[in-house]
């Protein structure tokens, strides 16, 4: 169990430091140049990710920000970037998920594609999105109101909780 932990962290922790190496690696090139670059000042270089901190991928995902952070201070604490300190803003995408499924109206079974997104809300989760359906998919004759007829589009928005079992 502890080689298999240790594996899984070393893995994790080699990724996170190429990752770093990577963007550091582009950083002198730019380090030089006269024009201003957004986020790199005299003093400081802003970085900024994007990662499932929540949702069903946090469990992989959520460490890489501290890894890339304690790899970060280390070049800081060594004189940072040609003096420039590394400053690292992480930002939670909650974990958009691709949904595949089918949609009945009218004994009419339609397969649906669309992106949710899960993020946690006091002590729950809510999965939250969007999709389209075309009346007319679903042999539904589009109603009229003073002679005018509604869209054949018809967009199905939800925001669904549930609770979070400990």
């Amino acid at each position: 169990m502890f080689a298999k932990r240790s594996s899984k962290f070393a893995v994790l922790a080699t990724a996170s430091v190429a990752v770093a190496a990577l963007t550091l690696g582009a950083l002198p090139a730019q380090a030089f140049n006269p024009r201003s670059e957004a986020g790199v000042t005299a003093t400081t270089i802003k970085l900024g990710i994007t990662t499932p901190l929540t949702g069903s991928a946090a469990p992989g995902y959520s460490k890489v920000p501290a890894a890339m952070q304690a790899y970060f201070n280390y070049v800081n604490d060594n004189g940072g970037v040609y003096g420039r300190k590394i400053q690292l803003t992480v930002k939670d995408d909650g974990y958009t998920l691709d949904i595949t499924g089918k949609v009945t109206f009218h004994n009419v079974t339609k397969e649906i594609h669309f992106v949710a997104t899960s993020k946690p809300e006091d002590n729950r989760r809510v999965l939250t999105g969007d999709f389209i359906l075309l009346l007319e998919d679903f042999n539904i004759e589009r109603p009229s109101f003073m002679l005018v007829k509604t869209e054949n589009k018809m967009k199905i928005d939800f925001n669904i909780g549930y609770a979070i079992n400990a």
